[in-house]
């Protein structure tokens, strides 16, 4: 938490039950940068985390995990899509597949211009071609681009235009 990243070095099997060393791909095991408010509210959930841990010693399964049940084991993946459903359902949103999630978080950095590399190695993606899944979202954003280009370039004062040009 000190260092604010969060380790991708498991993954949870189709049962929902079974955690497996590694990842998909090679690129999946990786660190991904979190921001300070998520860090705060995962050091307190790991905090209750070790408490849980404590209290059900005799019967905890340590498997490193930061979001498990009160004994250690993983969540299971239909009490996830439970809970996501309700609390998007009472925040008024779309109702969306919890793994959707991973779709909206690269819409927003596509919108915030990052970096296509950045964004395929926090997404675990090998390659930057699986952007190419969003390239519905960049026609606008061609627009935005041309738009600020132009605004830029023809609130510049001449001189700098001129050194631009040649």
């Amino acid at each position: 938490m000190k260092n604010r990243t969060l380790s991708v070095r498991k993954i949870l099997n189709h049962d929902g039950k079974t955690l497996e060393h590694g990842a998909k791909t090679a690129s999946g095991i990786r660190s991904i940068g979190i921001d300070k408010v998520t860090a705060t509210e995962l050091e307190k959930l790991r905090h209750r985390t070790k408490e849980e841990k404590m209290a059900n010693r005799d019967i905890y399964e340590d498997n490193d995990l930061v979001i498990c049940t009160q004994l250690g084991i993983p969540v299971s993946p239909r009490n996830i899509n439970r809970t996501f459903y309700r609390l998007t359902e009472k925040a008024g949103l779309k109702r969306i597949r919890f793994h959707d999630l991973r779709h909206t978080h690269v819409v927003m950095l596509l919108k915030m211009r990052e970096n296509n590399k950045r964004i395929a190695e926090r997404m675990g993606w090998s390659s930057v071609m699986m952007l190419d899944r969003y390239s519905h979202i960049t026609p606008h954003m061609q627009k935005e681009t041309a738009d600020a280009f132009g605004e830029m370039f023809f609130s510049a004062p001449n001189d700098t235009k001129k050194s631009l040009v040649e």
